[in-house]
């Protein structure tokens, strides 16, 4: 069995590397997300958390 490529998207919206990501897999409907412990207040209010597949 071979592997089949794909793209992942990271957006990084605070402009920090080490802060909140948003990992998108192209042709996938979830939404990843990483962030330190600290950042959850912040993480959590972003409209993506709401969405299915989060």
């Amino acid at each position: 069995m071979t592997a089949t490529p794909y793209t992942i998207r990271i957006f990084v919206p605070e402009g920090d590397p080490d802060g909140l990501r948003i990992i998108d897999r192209m042709n996938w409907t979830g939404v990843g997300f990483v962030f330190p412990r600290q950042k959850w207040a912040d993480a959590r209010k972003r409209a993506e958390v709401s969405r299915p597949g989060v």
